[in-house]
């Protein structure tokens, strides 16, 4: 069956001749309806409406004819609108797995950035406390010193009026 005959067909429901005489299928379809009905009486309700709903699906319809044409054109241009949407909605998640994935790669470099960071200032304090320990080390020194300083002054001093009381003294001597 090639597709033209098949369109043709699914355009068109037609038969060359109507059969006067209910097929053996149509039968047994009015036999099950009328005993849905039979069943929609007599079963609790939930089951009853289940029952009544199948019977009015086997009802046959007398205004559709077999030689009735059936246009399916609004079916088909429905499926193409959908058809469209569906690849209109394929491209939008391609563009937002895309879009996710930049976000990724940027989240991945503001975390190797925050790493470099975290460990930058983990180098600094290290360098704050090791100067830390050094000033401290040149203030017990610089106390040192100025202890020294002191010291050596304070000789430079005894020095000095030890010289002068023995000037004086020559002085005194020597007149």
């Amino acid at each position: 069956m090639n597709d033209s005959n098949a369109s043709q067909q699914g355009r068109a429901l037609s038969g060359s001749s109507a059969p006067a005489v209910p097929s053996g299928l149509q039968r047994a379809a009015e036999a099950m309806r009328m005993i849905l009905q039979l069943g929609e009486r007599l079963l609790p309700q939930p089951y009853g409406s289940l029952a009544s709903t199948a019977s009015h699906l086997l009802k046959s319809d007398s205004t559709i004819s077999p030689t009735t044409l059936v246009d399916l054109a609004p079916v088909e241009e429905g499926l193409d609108r959908l058809r469209i949407q569906q690849s209109d909605l394929r491209g939008q998640v391609i563009e937002q797995g895309l879009s996710l994935k930049r976000i990724e790669e940027r989240l991945e470099l503001l975390r190797e950035a925050s790493e470099w960071n975290s460990q930058t200032q983990q180098a600094l304090i290290n360098e704050v406390k090791a100067v830390g320990g050094k000033m401290e080390a040149m203030k017990v020194a610089g106390r040192r010193q100025r202890l020294f300083a002191l010291a050596a002054l304070g000789l430079l001093a005894v020095g000095i009026a030890l010289e002068v009381v023995l000037l004086m003294s020559f002085r005194r001597l020597g007149h």
